[in-house]
Formats: C-alpha cells, structure tokens, sequence
C-alpha cells in the first residue's frame, strides 16, 4: 500500500523485485528523509534507534508499514538494503552476518570487519561526534562545536547483542574497507583470488537507473552527473558532475561523514573515515579531489 504526502493511500499495482531493493526503487524510505510521511512512521517504530531489534524483527516492522511510492517508479535513499539482507538470509538460510564474513570478509582479509567489536579491539573504536541525522535536514548550517554522540543503542558494538543489518551496522577499518574497494574493480582477493567473474564485475557497475529517475538525491542534496548500479553511485555525465572526478567513477558514503571512491579505469580507490555524524563536511570530495588532480 502507498502512503502519499497527503495522507491519502492506494494499493501497489506491481510488487517490490530484488532489482527494486538493490538499486533502491522499492518504495521503502528512511527515517531522516525529509517531507516523507513513510519516513515519518519509520521514525515513530524507532527503526533507526533500537540496535537490540533483530534483522527479522526489523524487516517484519516495515512489511506492516505502507510504501512511499509505486516499486520501481523512481529511486529513493531507504532501508532496502537491510530487506535485500533477510531475503538474502531466507534464501541461504543462513544469518547475514555469517554469510558475509564466508563469502567476503574472509576471502578479501578483512580481519577487522564485522557486525560487532571484540572485547580486546573495544579501546581502538573512536568516539562518535555530531548530530542526529534528521537534525541536518532541519538545520543545514554546519555546527561550531564538535561534540561527542552517543550511538551506541543504535549501532551496539557487544557480539552478545547479535546486531546485523544490509545497509548500516558493521564496525570496520580504513584498510579493511580498501580492500573491499580494490575487490568490487576487479573482483580479486588481496591474493589475486577471483571471486567474481570479470564479466559478473561488468555487470554489477552498469547503470540500472532511467533517465527520468536521475539525478540521485538524498533530501535536498542532489549528486547530478550519477546514476546506480548494483553497488552504488556511478558517474555517468562529467558535464554535470559537480565535484572533480572521473567517467565511471563509483562508491557511496556514510552517514557519519564516511566516504569511499572506486575508478576502474585508473585502477583507483579512495578511502574517507570519519565519525562526525550528520556533517556537511566537503572532506571526502575533496580528498578523491586531490587525488585525481595527482594524476598524469
């Protein structure tokens, strides 16, 4: 059932595909999206708050709750990641967090990478900084002070709370997180491994997006010049690009002010980590900035 900004509702004429979830054209929302009325019943189930919530349990609460927008209309930042996860665990019949340290963690040497911290690494994990998220959509201005965040009922840390999601939740490290960077290129584990196919790489990076659903945006802030594959952004129009970059160019970035950059054709990926949630910060545009401008 969609649920539109007038509060008015109608049935879905098609339903939600696992393309949907990937490329984030489910109708689902998240709860710090501005002007969403389904992000609004996201914010009253405190989806985004309760870290003890198992995927399951997560998953089931947004099935009751009504969709933004007809499956596969247009493309929405949301929590179709975190539903792309349990369907993955009912295929595989297997907990995501188990199946990721098989299939990726493992194999690419991510040793610091899972859904919890151990009790031995707690003293290496930085201190949140910032604001919550619905508070930059409200207050764009960039604060003065810096002051520490609290998010751990959120995002707990203790392998005790069995805490696992598809778009959020893994504690990590910046040379982890090249590593994966360097894999979603050419598909190789550190070793030379392959993992996936050259041609399955291929596909992953093409666009999936039309025309009328680009640009991408997440509230107020468009990234015209891109469009989404199957791992995230990917640079499609350099004549509307609105930072430095290249053709192909992809990656995502974190709420916390965390970013990351892969180029194929330059054999190039950038790594950008930060805790300062809810930031505006220019940080990761500039470095992938920098970065491009030391090329010959």
């Amino acid at each position: 059932e969609i649920l539109h900004a007038d509060g008015s509702r109608e049935a879905a004429a098609g339903p939600i595909t696992i393309e949907h979830l990937f490329t984030h054209r489910a109708g689902l929302s998240y709860d710090f999206l501005p002007d969403c009325p389904v992000g609004r019943l996201y914010r009253q189930a405190r989806l985004a708050e309760d870290g003890t919530r198992s995927l399951t349990d997560f998953v089931n609460e947004i099935a009751q709750l009504p969709i933004a927008f007809a499956p596969g209309s247009r493309w929405q930042y949301s929590c179709s990641i975190d539903v792309l996860a349990r369907v993955i665990e009912v295929i595989a019949d297997s907990p995501i967090g188990d199946l990721l340290e098989q299939h990726i963690f493992n194999p690419l040497e991510m040793r610091d990478t899972r859904f919890f911290v151990k009790p031995d690494d707690l003293a290496r994990l930085m201190p949140m900084h910032g604001r919550s998220l619905d508070k930059i959509m409200d207050e764009l201005d960039v604060p003065r002070k810096c002051e520490v965040l609290d998010v751990t009922q959120a995002y707990p840390a203790q392998e005790s709370v069995a805490f696992a999601r598809g778009g959020i939740g893994l504690f990590s490290t910046a040379s982890d997180y090249l590593r994966f960077a360097e894999f979603i290129m050419n598909g190789k584990s550190p070793s030379g491994e392959i993992i996936i196919s050259r041609k399955m790489v291929d596909f992953m990076w093409a666009n999936r997006l039309s025309d009328n659903q680009i640009p991408i945006a997440i509230g107020p802030f468009p990234q015209p010049g891109y469009g989404w594959n199957l791992l995230g952004r990917v640079m499609l129009d350099l004549g509307q690009a609105m930072n430095f970059t290249g053709l192909g160019e992809g990656g995502w970035a974190g709420a916390a002010t965390t970013f990351f950059w892969a180029d194929r054709d330059e054999e190039m990926a950038g790594v950008v980590m930060t805790q300062h949630l809810g930031s505006l910060s220019p940080m990761g545009f500039d470095m992938r900035a920098a970065a491009y401008q030391a090329l010959d």
